[in-house]
């Protein structure tokens, strides 16, 4: 596999470290603040439209501020997420979290279901490595509801239940459940 970066190209990202650093904070002192003001605003001045359903953009496209968010969109997708490492990233998450719903979603397929559940004892151990938390609101939600609205509310607890995961704890589940670590 060939190497991302250059020599000279690694000289260039290591010298301008210190000023990335710098336009970060700039960024995040700044920038963050001016772009969820204005979208504040705009939820604001357009708040009756939005509640009568009427409002079907973006906050953000019809803010003081889209042109600001359009240019930073440019340069994020020219010098950030087109980044080797931040692709590795991207691809090693995507990875991640395609396996963890391939493990747990056969394990919540036959929970709290009438069907007889196949690796009825792996599923149990699986399913208690899902917080207790996602399976409360799933009891609270699916009483009286019919077998499909429950096995969408089923594969909804997974679902929400990765996404409520931080990126360490993912990774660190998927390695443990892979024999990686």
């Amino acid at each position: 596999m060939r190497d991302c970066y250059s020599d000279l190209e690694r000289k260039s990202l290591l010298e301008s470290n210190h000023e990335f650093l710098l336009f970060q904070q700039w960024i995040t002192n700044n920038v963050r603040r001016l772009l969820i003001n204005s979208v504040i605003d705009t939820f604001n001045q357009n708040y009756n439209v939005i509640m009568e359903g009427r409002f079907t953009d973006a906050l953000l496209d019809k803010s003081d501020v889209k042109n600001l968010a359009d240019e930073l969109e440019r340069i994020c997708i020219k010098y950030i997420f087109s980044n080797c490492d931040i692709r590795k990233i991207e691809l090693t998450g995507k990875k991640i979290i395609f396996n963890l719903l391939d493990t747990f979603v056969p394990a919540v397929l036959y929970y709290d279901s009438d069907l007889d559940e196949p690796n009825k004892d792996e599923n149990k151990r699986l399913r208690s490595l899902l917080s207790e938390n996602y399976f409360n609101a799933y009891k609270k939600a699916s009483d009286k509801k019919d077998r499909k609205e429950k096995l969408y509310l089923r594969l909804l607890l997974v679902t929400d239940n990765i996404c409520g995961m931080t990126d360490s704890y993912a990774k660190s589940l998927y390695q443990e459940l892979n024999g990686i670590s």
